[in-house]
């Protein structure tokens, strides 16, 4: 298998999970595709039925789909109860979700008050889900792309335009990304936590992020596994960032440094 095809298939799951919901707030819909058609209907059943429960006062904060395989169908069943009930959503989990297309998340974002979205190896979407969130949730603070092969710098430009407040980003393994996102994403202020690794920035690309007064002031971790297109003068840069308490390299860089934890 060449490195490319092997890029595009999915690792497994990260295992920096986020805590799972435990209330009505939660709508987890995970289910199987060997399952009997039956069980399958119970479970979307069970979103209906919480959506059911939850009055317009009262609107559910997270939707958790991580891990269905039929995510599309359960956000339609969630949508069709109208913007009243989404209006409060502001936690978004559909790691690894299958059967679940850009159109899906689009329906949910004008009417969600989304904070945190977790697209984690979804990669039946791309650019149109992620502007979609974009555009609608200014607020947004967190949000995971892992292994998305679909997005592209038009979806991190207006990602970056669109959502200020952004503290939380991980890029891991999107591999389409070039130098314009990393100068879109300079433009932030807030950035906290930003994972690039195996995105195909170069020095100058990876240069003008940390070199940012916002990162610079604000960025505590950073990741930078399998870039092996650095070179030493995009690490002297990384260099500047004192306050980072974590910077993890890439294994394969010519520098030599390996999990540096200054």
């Amino acid at each position: 298998m060449s490195t490319d095809a092997a890029a595009d298939v999915a690792p497994p799951p990260s295992p920096d999970d986020d805590p799972r919901a435990t209330s009505l707030g939660r709508v987890d819909a995970r289910d199987d595709d060997d399952d009997p058609p039956d069980e399958i209907r119970d479970r979307l059943r069970h979103v209906q039925e919480a959506c059911d429960a939850t009055t317009v006062d009262v609107p559910f904060p997270t939707l958790d789909l991580s891990g269905s395989h039929h995510a599309g169908d359960a956000i339609e069943r969630v949508t069709c109860f109208g913007d009243a009930v989404v209006r409060g959503l502001r936690t978004l989990r559909l790691e690894f979700a299958l059967r679940l297309e850009d159109s899906h998340v689009a329906a949910l974002a004008p009417s969600a008050t989304l904070e945190d979205v977790n697209l984690n190896g979804a990669q039946s979407v791309g650019d149109d889900a992620v502007i979609a969130i974009a555009r609608a949730n200014p607020g947004l603070r967190d949000i995971g792309l892992y292994w998305n092969v679909r997005v592209t710098d038009d979806a991190i430009a207006t990602l970056c335009a669109s959502c200020p407040a952004l503290r939380s980003i991980n890029l891991s393994g999107c591999k389409r990304l070039t130098d314009a996102s990393a100068k879109s994403l300079s433009k932030l202020r807030r950035v906290e936590s930003l994972n690039l690794t195996r995105c195909a920035f170069t020095d100058d690309g990876l240069t003008a992020i940390v070199l940012s007064p916002g990162i610079a002031d604000h960025l505590v971790s950073l990741n930078l596994y399998a870039a092996a297109r650095y070179t030493s003068r995009a690490y002297r840069c990384v260099g500047v960032l004192s306050q980072v308490r974590s910077i993890h390299w890439s294994p394969y860089d010519r520098v030599g440094v390996v999990n540096a934890d200054p």
